[in-house]
């Protein structure tokens, strides 16, 4: 009798009863769920009958996922399936994932209670593992838990690479993986208020009115202006103003549209960062993007969050990230008027009005040194009114007292006037930045120079240490002294190992990069990439001590690499390994094709892996199989095709992951490599 309560009849009044009550989309299908078991449903047949799909479909769709033409799924399987563990047959784990990738939920919420009870040891520890990114400690369930790990002990023909690939018996659960926060302004929550914003009265308020107007369009709008205008600083104010409307957070996302030396962040990425945000399960993620795309608005569609664009190149790179979510704040920042987007208000920043930008000289200067108004006038008018160059004059003015105002704006002024064969936006710009080079002592201008090379967004202790050369403690200093001349900004990202973290603007990165390229030696760009590579394996290798404790290593091989970090404990390495994210791409992109650039490659993506970021670590191991091919290793490349096959799986891209690890088994057969041999017949 209870389950003809849950007949169609019964479905189709739940529905209507649930959308009367405002409960749509995904909330509905997960309220119907629920509502099904309790009439006496099993999971995986709720789950169905909620999507009012029949056994024969289901198994349709299920080959269609799989993507192996020999095998095929039956609709009688699939009841099989249903009606275990009183009957039946007992789904795989690899048979649950497919069965929740159609019923776009995880695995875990396929299984209950008697299905627990049956389950083998290792499946069941796997979904305890899931379970814990949705529900934490709060778990109720009749099995013992198993708090520590399980050393195991190592089948790796004596092949220190094992080291690099080898996965727990019990792994690390997946809530310890991500506990880490999320990339600092490259993809992560919002950002602190921009330091002495001034001004912009007139298109705040323009923001204000819009956003309090009524209404239930998702409202977007696309901040635009010349370089060096300050549409960051703008955009932080804004979310500082706005940001206690939209009680479910805020995310921002770095997009690198014009940022030298970085790739535009491709939409794959960003939406499974974001994804990952709103806690979405890594394994839930969708693979193809039109999919990913579809997930994102679906999991937004509910909630009230400001959501920051930040840095976008083109309106074909913001389209697929667009929330359609009637409760959110979009604000989009580029160099140029993003015409394609259609749906989003346009706001034009221009330089400074004369007020503000007097305003905002003389807070940074402090009024007794700005009695001279005429001096005053003629730095600004040098500085075009732009933010970014006085802060640049203003910072140095800070710190050399004894100058008097009138001589320095007649010597600027000279200085501007010497760049009048540059494009015009950028003469006041790069004027000061002259000025602010040839006032650096030789070792903090070389210091800076070669901090245009860093192939990452953010500069940390470590990157200066590499990167210039130079010991830890002094590297600290210098950027304390490029932060007093305001070419670096600090960070505001706390407790994270390794000190302080800092940001050049584009503009900045680009005059060091040009000086770099004009005044440093050829072979010197490789050289600080390489040192920098090698201080992030030395790390790695530390972090890997701590997260994997499991994997059997050399004592001696951080120190020997030269570590310059250390962590207190396994949670502060990953949230280091999170936030550094981006600089440690940047780094493995901007390396030539040598055995270090595999090895860091191939360690990080095991630990990315584990944190949910599969899109980076399909690369990860994709670069680690191009330069192991180069150079002719090829156990690295078995390990690499095997990696890239472990991470298709992931992803649900069954077929692609046959395909590398079949490769993977001719050439460790070939080679007669045992363990690769027996990871790869694992993964097919």
């Amino acid at each position: 009798m209870a389950r003809r309560s849950g007949g169609k009849a019964y479905r189709d009044q739940q529905r209507e009863r649930l959308a009367r009550l405002g409960v749509h989309g995904r909330q509905l299908i997960e309220q119907l769920v629920t509502d099904l078991i309790r009439c006496g449903c099993r999971p995986r047949e709720a789950w169905r009958l909620a999507h009012e799909l029949t056994q024969d479909e289901i198994a349709t769709r299920f080959d269609r996922i799989r993507g192996d033409p020999n095998v095929r799924m039956r609709g009688s399987r699939i009841c099989e399936y249903e009606k275990w563990p009183t009957g039946g047959v007992r789904p795989s784990v690899r048979t649950l994932r497919i069965l929740a990738d159609i019923y776009e939920t995880t695995w875990d919420q396929l299984v209950d209670v008697d299905d627990l009870e049956e389950m083998p040891a290792r499946d069941r520890q796997a979904f305890l593992d899931i379970s814990d990114l949705r529900h934490g400690d709060s778990l109720d369930l009749p099995v013992p838990r198993h708090g520590g790990r399980r050393p195991t002990a190592p089948h790796g023909d004596g092949d220190p690479r094992v080291n690099r690939l080898i996965v727990a018996v019990e792994p690390v659960t997946v809530r310890e993986r991500l506990t880490a926060p999320a990339p600092g302004r490259s993809g992560g929550g919002l950002p602190g208020e921009a330091t002495h914003f001034t001004g912009r009265d007139r298109p705040m308020a323009e923001l204000h009115a819009q956003i309090t107007e009524q209404g239930t369009v998702v409202r977007i709008y696309a901040i635009d202006g010349m370089a060096g205008v300050g549409k960051t600083a703008f955009a932080r104010h804004a979310a500082q103003e706005f940001g206690s409307r939209y009680p479910d957070g805020g995310i921002w996302v770095d997009l690198f549209g014009h940022t030298p030396g970085m790739q535009p962040r491709e939409a794959a990425g960003a939406l499974e960062q974001m994804l990952l945000q709103l806690g979405v399960p890594p394994e839930a993620i969708k693979a193809d993007l039109a999919d990913r795309q579809d997930q994102w608005r679906r999991h937004i569609h509910p909630r009230r969050m400001l959501i920051v664009l930040d840095n976008a190149r083109t309106s074909d790179q913001v389209l697929p990230l667009l929330p359609e979510a009637p409760h959110c704040l979009v604000l989009i920042t580029s160099r140029r008027k993003l015409t394609g987007l259609t749906d989003a208000y346009p706001l034009s920043l221009d330089v400074l009005g004369w007020g503000e930008a007097e305003q905002l000289f003389i807070k940074l200067v402090g009024p007794q040194r700005c009695e001279d108004r005429e001096a005053v006038g003629e730095i600004l008018a040098a500085c075009g009114r732009l933010p970014l160059a006085i802060r640049l004059i203003a910072g140095w003015l800070r710190h050399h007292t004894g100058e008097l105002l009138a001589e320095v704006a007649a010597d600027f002024a000279d200085q501007t006037a010497a760049l009048d064969t540059f494009i015009a936006e950028h003469v006041s710009v790069r004027a000061a930045f002259e000025w602010s080079y040839q006032l650096l002592t030789d070792e903090q201008r070389r210091a800076f120079r070669l901090l245009g090379w860093h192939p990452g967004p953010e500069i940390t202790p470590v990157v200066i240490a590499a990167v210039a050369d130079v010991p830890p403690g002094r590297g600290r200093r210098l950027l304390r002294e490029l932060v007093d001349h305001n070419l670096l900004e600090q960070l505001s990202v706390a407790g994270v190992a390794g000190g302080p973290r800092y940001r050049m603007h584009d503009l900045v990165r680009l005059y060091a990069l040009e000086r770099a390229d004009a005044e440093e030696p050829p072979a010197e760009r490789a050289a600080a990439v390489d040192r920098l590579a090698s201080r992030y394996l030395a790390i790695a290798h530390e972090a890997d001590r701590l997260l994997r404790p499991y994997v059997p290593g050399d004592p001696g091989q951080c120190a020997a690499q030269g570590a310059v970090l250390a962590f207190a404990d396994a949670s502060q390495a990953r949230t280091w390994l999170t936030v550094e994210l981006p600089n440690l791409l940047g780094c493995v992109r901007a390396m030539s094709s040598t055995a270090q650039g595999a090895d860091l490659s191939t360690v990080l993506a095991v630990h990315f892996r584990d944190f949910g970021f599969w899109s980076d670590v399909r690369y990860l191991h994709g670069q680690a199989l191009t330069v192991y091919r180069h150079l002719g290793d090829r156990r690295g490349e078995v390990d690499a095709l095997w990696g890239l096959g472990y991470v298709e799986r992931l992803v649900g891209e069954y077929s692609q992951a046959r395909k590398y690890h079949t490769q993977a088994l001719t050439l460790a057969r070939h080679l007669d490599y045992r363990r690769a041999e027996t990871d790869a017949l694992g993964g097919r």
